[in-house]
């Protein structure tokens, strides 16, 4: 891993109001609105349940999307992992199975009053059924890569530059953008699909 200075050498947990950056990608010159210590990560109650219920009443909107950031894995011949966001202190994840996962989806998701728009898994190897399944009753759309993805990830510049120019967009056309944005990266970005999870999941299903 690599790790940068230029911004000081914290290591907590911090949240921020995400602002157009005006100093170059160096420097994180976004506002902190609150520094919570250490957190684990891998618990799936921190990260829906109490950072979604905190970002979606401080920032109501008509249209919802969270994007998760980190490792990812499904169903495997060998070495199987079927996790996501993987803490590196605690070592732990969220897994696939053990109902983690729907507890703090489910407490968000009724926190709200309805499903997300969209869920995006910034990811490796998390564009599969038994993810889509999972969160099927929680998510209208879900974007994620079949493929281990490039090294970069995705590109929030991309996509986040055409909801700032079209900011009434339709969940459907930021996915797509999302999406674009994604493969735009070139060669090393193979796999990357955004899936309607009220119908083309449930056509796979029946």
């Amino acid at each position: 891993y690599y790790y940068s200075d230029a911004d000081g050498s914290w290591s907590t947990c911090r949240r921020y109001r995400v602002l157009e950056t005006t100093s170059g990608n160096s420097i994180i010159d976004s506002p902190v609105i609150t520094d919570l210590g250490e957190l684990d990560s891998g618990d799936g109650n921190v990260v829906f349940r109490d950072f979604g219920t905190w970002a979606f009443g401080s920032y109501p909107a008509d249209h919802t999307c969270i994007v998760i950031w980190n490792h990812g894995g499904s169903w495997m011949k060998s070495g199987s992992f079927k996790e996501l966001l993987w803490d590196d202190t605690s070592r732990s994840s969220i897994l696939l199975v053990d109902g983690e996962l729907d507890a703090g989806m489910d407490t968000l998701t009724t926190y709200i009053g309805k499903k997300l728009d969209i869920f995006g898994i910034d990811a490796c190897l998390s564009g599969n059924l038994e993810w889509a399944y999972q969160l099927s009753p929680y998510v209208n759309i879900m974007i994620a890569s079949e493929e281990t993805e490039g090294w970069d990830g995705w590109d929030y510049t991309g996509w986040l530059d055409g909801l700032k120019s079209n900011p009434t967009m339709s969940p459907d056309q930021l996915a797509a953008e999302q999406v674009y944005a994604y493969t735009q990266q070139g060669p090393g970005y193979p796999t990357m699909a955004a899936l309607d999870l009220n119908t083309q999941l449930q056509n796979v299903i029946k």
